[in-house]
């Protein structure tokens, strides 16, 4: 094709399906670009119509409550009331408009304006009609900047093979080796990537020898999780270490303040461990106070919190393990596989913090 001549598209007006089938829904709520303001009668949006359980439903947004609340009809004709910031608004509704971004993207890497238009064509030539389609993580990812005005926090590679558990005599060594492996697989999954690692180095070290009773977390009961940690509690997700709403009288422990970051979560729990395997800590208490609620928006990654107790879920399994006699490496493997649970970028994982 001579790089003047362009290619006329066939499904530039292709629509998804707007009867609640399941590939508007993805496309929308994992793959397009999403606002979380500016919501007017007529949009169409991705809400949140059962919060407990996470379940999400593509609608139009039909009357304005208040400023805080709005009425989405969804594609099955069901009027819900929901809070504004469980709604997102897809700022592409349409494939066409998800081919152009993604052709612009690719393009983009060429050095001349030439070359640019004409890869652009031949990209946007692959992707019509979903001749061609990338990967989710890319669909989020690529071209954004044209959208929005900015690049999003997110990586169009596939998959990385990180740095694996080195072998640590130590246990507590071994311990902290196995959180800054997990703290480089957090922040490589929740802007898009996969990764993989060997475990196979990690030795079997002794655990911390502690009780129950040595661990306890604080969440208080104004947190917008704390009825989900009742909830959880009742299910025994948080046998082994003790709840409680404020910090505790005295100051005969070590307490570790967890911040509002992937950083400070994964600083948290080396501290935390570090106090389990020395002998002059009587008790360690962690305060979640500051961790977001689920659902709260994480706009650098394009994606929602999954909250301040899916994360004291995964410090539980760390003061769990750390009560056992000895640790060997498919049981400090539980670590990795349970950060794939809370990680989500765009909508698609479970939701990290920025």
């Amino acid at each position: 094709m001579a790089k003047n001549n362009l290619y006329q598209f066939k499904y530039k007006d292709m629509e998804f399906s707007k009867d609640g089938q399941l590939d508007e829904l993805i496309a929308l709520d994992r793959y397009a670009i999403p606002s979380y303001d500016d919501f007017a009668v007529g949009d169409t949006v991705v809400a949140i119509v059962e919060e407990n359980m996470g379940t999400k439903k593509v609608g139009v947004i039909n009357g304005i409550v208040s400023d805080d609340e709005y009425k989405v009809t969804d594609r099955f004709g069901e009027v819900h009331t929901i809070r504004k910031e469980l709604i997102q608004k897809p700022l592409e509704t349409r494939p066409a408009q998800l081919w152009d971004r993604w052709a612009k993207g690719a393009a983009s890497v060429e050095e001349t304006e030439e070359l640019q238009r004409f890869w652009e064509n031949e990209f946007r030539w692959l992707f019509d009609g979903f001749r061609y389609s990338l990967g989710g993580r890319i669909q989020l990812m690529l071209g954004q900047e044209y959208v929005t005005g900015q690049k999003a926090n997110l990586t169009a590679y596939n998959c990385y093979v990180i740095k694996s558990p080195r072998s640590k005599e130590s246990a507590v060594e071994q311990f902290l080796e196995v959180i800054e492996v997990a703290e480089y697989e957090g922040n490589i999954m929740r802007r898009g990537g996969g990764v993989g690692m060997n475990i196979s180095l990690i030795n079997t070290v002794a655990g911390a020898g502690r009780s129950p009773e040595f661990f306890t977390f604080v969440l208080p009961e104004n947190h917008k999780d704390y009825q989900e940690l009742l909830d959880r509690t009742d299910l025994g997700k948080f046998n082994g270490v003790t709840t409680v709403t404020e910090k505790p009288a005295g100051n005969d422990y070590t307490y570790v303040k967890v911040g509002d970051s992937v950083e400070s979560l994964f600083t948290a729990m080396k501290e935390m461990i570090t106090a389990s395997y020395d002998s002059n800590v009587k008790q360690v208490v962690v305060d979640f106070s500051d961790i977001r609620y689920r659902n709260a928006i994480v706009k650098g990654v394009n994606g929602r919190s999954s909250g301040a107790v899916s994360w004291m879920e995964l410090f539980v399994l760390m003061a769990q393990l750390a009560q056992q006699e000895q640790i060997d490496n498919v049981e400090f493997a539980e670590i990795f596989s349970q950060i794939v649970h809370l990680i989500i970028q765009g909508g698609s994982r479970l939701m990290s913090l920025a």
